[in-house]
């Protein structure tokens, strides 16, 4: 028996057109998207041409707000320098559990301040915050979950 194909869908990003129909009519009509670029000034270029993509936009199929990775990187980038995060637990499009210390409560409550302002996240709930024995000194630890805003049907 020979090798067999089964295509479950088709979809296309391209330069004459985006998606089957407008792809296909194009290539039917033998459409060029040749133009002078302007995602970014050519002036510099000996060649001012390409075919670009354009009318695309990516976030119509992305759901970032599901994706640990768009999570972890919101929460670094609003994470106080004085906070370690010990552990992160993501359950996909539920929720994210967080648990860190710092020297003192208040870089802890305001991180917290910082995630509830955020538009990725639906409800952030503190959970304890409580003093830990370390090598040298004594942290405030603490756990925190982080709820993902609820699918929509």
């Amino acid at each position: 028996m020979g090798n067999r194909v089964v295509i479950t869908g088709i979809g296309v990003i391209s330069p004459v057109g985006n998606g089957k129909e407008e792809f296909f009519d194009a290539i039917v009509q033998g459409r060029s998207a040749a133009d002078r670029i302007t995602a970014f000034d050519p002036s510099g270029f000996d060649c001012q041409f390409a075919e670009e993509v354009r009318d695309f936009n990516p976030e119509q199929y992305l759901d970032r707000k599901r994706s640990a990775l768009e999570c972890l990187r919101e929460i670094s980038q609003l994470l106080p320098a004085d906070i370690s995060i010990t552990a992160f637990q993501f359950k996909k499009a539920k929720s994210i559990t967080l648990r860190g210390e710092a020297l003192t409560v208040n870089p802890i409550y305001d991180f917290k301040e910082a995630l509830d302002k955020s538009s990725l996240f639906r409800k952030i709930e503190m959970g304890s915050t409580q003093p830990s024995k370390r090598k040298e000194a004594t942290v405030q630890t603490f756990q925190m979950t982080i709820h993902l805003p609820e699918e929509q049907p």
